[in-house]
């Protein structure tokens, strides 16, 4: 015989449920309602809702959960507590743990993914690494070797955009070849603090306000302006070395 089966169902239907040894291939299914939902194949894999483990790589087949008409995901479930975790580990044989997703439960909970070795957290989008965090908490887009806590590297002008939606207003840093760009990619000032102060502005016309936050008609006509309170702090000085 090529199977050997048990069967177990009622007078109606004998064998809605039944466990089956394959001899073809090896492989153990278990059926349901009459029809196959769950196997293990001859190498200890585990399959369910298909035959086989393919298309699935072969450094992650162990376990292969299939849905050929919908979607298909597993949910990891546990008590509706802030003093509980659901957790999903990584390990080898020397370690219990090197990596984990594990997120707490109840309202409000962190979510964490983790490492617990000094190898860098990596991001791919398109079989390609887009990003990374090392070991010292440096984050590197573009690079794999970040030297700043962000660095950002790459050959198109990258570029670091800041947006407030209230009215379009548009910050950036890029960097174009040989040139390093800082400004407002809107009609807006561009301001520079100083201890959580403003010192300067360049205002949309390109005039240098210092002092002063606006352009004040005919006794501010010039590209550089600067407003003090007295003479010396309302001064441009120009010194020779």
């Amino acid at each position: 015989d090529t199977h050997s089966s048990l069967n177990l169902g009622d007078e109606d239907d004998f064998n809605i449920q039944k466990i089956k040894s394959d001899h073809t291939d090896n492989s153990l299914q278990f059926f349901t309602n009459d029809g196959e939902k769950l196997r293990i194949d001859s190498s200890g894999r585990v399959i369910i809702g298909a035959t086989s483990v393919a298309p699935a790589n072969t450094y992650s087949n162990n376990l292969v959960v299939s849905e050929a008409s919908g979607d298909a995901g597993i949910s990891i479930q546990g008590n509706n507590s802030n003093s509980n975790y659901a957790s999903l580990y990584l390990s080898d044989a020397g370690a219990a743990s090197r990596a984990y997703l594990e997120a707490q439960l109840g309202a409000n909970g962190n979510f964490t993914i983790g490492c617990n070795g000094t190898g860098a957290t990596r991001f791919l989008v398109n079989a390609a690494e887009r990003m990374r965090i090392d070991s010292s908490g440096r984050v590197g887009i573009g690079t794999n070797s970040p030297g700043q806590l962000l660095e950002i590297n790459g050959a198109s002008n990258p570029c670091v955009l800041v947006k407030d939606t209230t009215n379009d207003c548009i910050s950036y840093m890029f960097s174009q070849d040989s040139v390093a760009t800082f400004g407002s990619a809107s009609a807006h000032d561009v301001v520079f603090n100083v201890s959580n102060g403003e010192k300067a502005r360049i205002d949309t016309s390109g005039r240098l306000l210092v002092g002063h936050t606006a352009n004040e008609g005919m006794f501010y006509t010039g590209s550089i302006q600067v407003q003090g309170t007295n003479s010396s702090t309302s001064a441009i000085t120009v010194k020779s070395n």
